[in-house]
């Protein structure tokens, strides 16, 4: 499928993802001067280091020598904020690494389920190409995972062959342990990378409007996309044996209020088709994660009550619960006893 569509708009955005990555490296060895990074270690009871690096080239991912456990940093925090290990230092600060094993409830499970949705976009734009326009992709607020949402052309849906296909490009892009790689541009230069994408260019001008001056921009190997972040370093955490689709809905674009930049052919509600992952950084955590889900299915109260005969629900109005014989006995003499 992925062969027989056109990536012509993400070819697009490589290319001046690339441009303005060469701009913003000169611009910013231009501004480089000398600021203090102070270091927090990970035993509380040594003293701070203190170190001198360069503003806007030096990032944390340099100041990591001399910690033992190294390869357990996922990310850091920069004067208390999650900072990109990756992502320059741009002034006197104070730094904190987060480590896999001690710092997952601490911000790097949102971080962690905010790339892999990420991921789950790349592989979007690689199956569907032009035929998808990608609107957003965040980690899942009240549970567990991330989703990615868009807009399928010529009325096209996302079917389980599709599914497979993009859970099989997310392996592959896992396995290649691809780097998640971040510029800071003007708002200008960010509508013209996603001139193609009308909910990109929204959010861009919400942005403006809020009186952000700056707009940060990802890449993900072919898959450019307009994201705060932050983002841990690499792929390198995530296999096939921890991520994976769990489901897919419907969601809509509500464009009441902001019409002017609503496409002409578009109506005011447009379509979404949300898609759910999970990503977890090793296979225990993800077993346990699979084991808590089937455990669950397990004691749902609708499979439940519908095994013991306690209630039914027709297939023609599933919402509705109509008690049997016996449910509504229990009922009366429950009453009865109060």
């Amino acid at each position: 499928m992925c062969s027989a569509v056109a990536h012509a708009a993400r070819a697009r955005r490589v290319d001046l993802f690339l441009k303005l990555q060469q701009a913003c490296a000169a611009e910013a060895q231009a501004a480089s001067r000398p600021i203090t990074v102070t270091i927090q270690t990970p035993h509380r009871d040594q003293e701070p280091a203190h170190v001198i690096a360069a503003s806007h080239t030096t990032v944390p991912a340099q100041l990591m020598r001399g910690i033992s456990n190294r390869n357990q940093i996922a990310a850091c925090r920069v004067n208390g904020h999650l900072w990109d290990l990756m992502r320059p230092l741009t002034d006197t600060c104070h730094l904190q690494f987060l480590f896999w094993d001690t710092d997952w409830d601490y911000g790097l499970k949102e971080m962690c389920w905010h790339s892999g949705a990420h991921v789950l976009g790349a592989a979007l734009e690689e199956v569907y190409g032009d035929d998808i326009l990608l609107c957003d992709g965040p980690p899942v607020k009240r549970g567990a995972g991330f989703f990615y949402e868009g807009h399928l052309k010529h009325g096209q849906t996302v079917n389980t062959d599709a599914l497979a296909q993009v859970e099989k490009h997310m392996h592959e892009l896992c396995r290649l342990q691809h780097d998640l790689q971040r510029i800071d541009v003007t708002p200008e230069q960010a509508l013209d990378v996603f001139c193609d994408n009308p909910f990109k260019q929204h959010f861009i001008h919400r942005a403006q409007q809020q009186g952000e001056t700056s707009i940060s921009i990802y890449k993900l190997a072919s898959f450019v996309d307009l994201c705060e972040g932050p983002h841990i370093r690499n792929l390198r955490p995530f296999s096939s044996k921890t991520i994976a689709l769990t489901s897919t809905s419907q969601a809509e674009f509500d464009w009441s209020g902001r019409e002017e930049m609503k496409p002409d052919n578009w109506d005011t509600h447009t379509p979404l088709t949300r898609t759910y992952g999970i990503c977890f950084p090793s296979k225990q955590m993800f077993r346990h994660w699979k084991r808590d889900v089937e455990e669950r299915e397990k004691y749902n109260h609708s499979a439940v009550g519908k095994s013991l005969s306690i209630f039914m629900q027709h297939d023609t109005s599933p919402g509705p619960v109509t008690s049997r014989c016996r449910d509504a006995v229990a009922c009366v003499r429950a009453c009865v006893r109060v």
